[in-house]
Formats: C-alpha cells, structure tokens, sequence
C-alpha cells in the first residue's frame, strides 16, 4: 500500500485516499475507459482531432489531479483543471 508523507505534507489528496493502490485502479480503469470509447467511436466522426483532443485533456486533468500536490491546488492547475471541464 502507498503511504502517505509525513511530518506536515499531507493535503485533502490523504484524506479521500487517492494515493492508494485502489484509487490509482479506479483512475486506471476511467483512462482505459476513454480510451475504448474513444477508439470504438473514431469511425464516426468525420473529423478525428476533436474526438481524440477531449479525452486526452480530460486523461491529462485526472492525472494532474491526483498528481498535483498542494491543498488548495495552485493556481495555474486549477485554472487547467476547470478549463478541462
């Protein structure tokens, strides 16, 4: 199991548990997720960049908010993490 930091570093990312192996599984099976759905749909899309860009900015926003330490996020991720929405 991963453990959290100690001697002061710990944020809300401890509290909810998202730097357990079981909400790394979670992330992992969203990604794998949007990744199938995104390539069992390409054929439908008459153009493919757009179908390809969302997921891969809404992986980038799922990674960046389990990796990004801070309580509250700073600023410029926060600002990235609503942009994705």
């Amino acid at each position: 199991m991963i453990t959290p930091p100690r001697g002061g570093n710990e944020d809300i990312r401890d509290l909810l548990g998202m730097r357990t192996r079981g909400a790394w599984l979670i992330v992992g099976a969203y990604i794998t997720a949007m990744l199938v759905v995104t390539i069992a749909t390409l054929h439908s899309f008459t153009t493919a960049w757009p179908a390809v860009l969302g997921p891969l900015i809404l992986i980038a926003a799922t990674l960046a908010l389990m990796l990004v330490p801070g309580d509250p996020l700073p600023t410029w991720p926060t600002v990235a993490l609503t942009a994705a929405g």
